[in-house]
């Protein structure tokens, strides 16, 4: 009877402290809103949330079974777990085990979101903010979206009549924020000069990167030439990382002959591009290294597909 009690209050707990840290983060959003200089309040509301998502997500493994939230379980009892003296999973381990144990369908979406989230959490702990508005609104956005999602879906376990205020402001702080969220995305693309060029943000997760000149309409962010040459080939270009390794297939970005920077891609006319340097290659004048696969001008090496790295190597060998 003691144990079942104390199994009933840890249930509880876990569901009251998500949702009080989540509440809190709401908060935060509102004074924010309502004082937009006051850019702290979302500093606050980006913690809290990240919290209050890591206590969900242990919440949703405890239902099943209490040994599920703890780290490694072959050190801890029932005995020493009901007085609070073990290390719990964190995010990332929660929704590996909700996913590959327990069969909760959770989106590589949302997966993106919590990763971007804990990303964006640890610089706010451990260095100066220097994030733009835009940037912290748009992961909270995004993670409101995660959070309403898991409520949803999960939430009758942790005895969704008790904390139905506070949940309904939730839901209601996240249908307002998405809306404007969305309304800002659409204005964005509609007065972008080449809507083609815009794809998904890495850091806002919005459609409003443009790719061409390396920055973000949305949240401001930019990417090194080798984030950049990834970008195009995921998202331009539509190949899966995944499924090249899947098949046997190199992932196709290559080192600039030119600068060498791994930044130099194949793109849709068949030439070569490099995001460092902004060289371009015609697709004749490309060769690859028959030793190392790395690209080289076949102006340079006409009489043999060797790049000059191979060739020392060789020379030295035979030495």
């Amino acid at each position: 009877m003691c144990e079942s009690l104390q199994k009933n209050d840890i249930d509880d707990t876990l569901a009251e402290n998500a949702l009080d840290f989540i509440y809190e983060a709401v908060c935060k959003i509102n004074s924010y809103q309502e004082r937009t200089e006051e850019k702290h309040n979302l500093k606050y509301a980006i913690l809290h949330l990240h919290a209050g998502i890591e206590l969900l997500l242990k919440q949703r493994l405890y239902t099943e079974y209490w040994a599920l939230i703890i780290d490694k379980v072959d050190n801890t009892d029932k005995k020493t777990f009901l007085k609070g003296d073990f290390i719990s999973v964190n995010g990332y381990q929660a929704i590996k085990r909700l996913k590959n144990l327990l069969d909760v369908k959770i989106s590589k979406k949302d997966e993106e979101t919590f990763k971007a989230l804990k990303k964006k959490r640890n610089k706010i702990e451990h260095f100066k903010v220097n994030e733009s508005s835009e940037s912290l609104l748009a992961i909270i956005d995004n993670s409101l979206q995660f959070i309403s999602n898991f409520i949803v879906e999960h939430f009758d376990s942790i005895r969704k009549d008790t904390h139905y205020s506070k949940i309904r402001e939730i839901e209601e702080a996240s249908i307002s924020l998405k809306e404007q969220m969305d309304q800002r995305e659409a204005e964005i693309q509609k007065k972008a000069e080449n809507p083609d060029d815009l794809v998904i943000c890495q850091e806002c997760r919005k459609k409003c990167f443009n790719i061409e000149n390396n920055v973000c309409l949305f949240c401001g962010h930019t990417m090194s030439p080798e984030e950049l040459a990834y970008l195009y080939i995921s998202e331009k270009l539509g190949i899966s990382e995944y499924e090249c390794f899947r098949h046997g297939e190199g992932w196709p970005q290559y080192t600039c002959p030119e600068c060498g920077i791994e930044s130099l891609i194949q793109i849709e006319d068949g030439s070569f591009r490099c995001f460092s340097c902004e060289e371009t290659f015609e697709s004749g004048n490309i060769d690859f290294c028959a030793h190392c696969q790395k690209p080289i001008r076949k102006k340079d090496y006409e009489m043999m597909s060797i790049c000059q790295d191979c060739l020392d190597f060789i020379v030295l060998k035979d030495e």
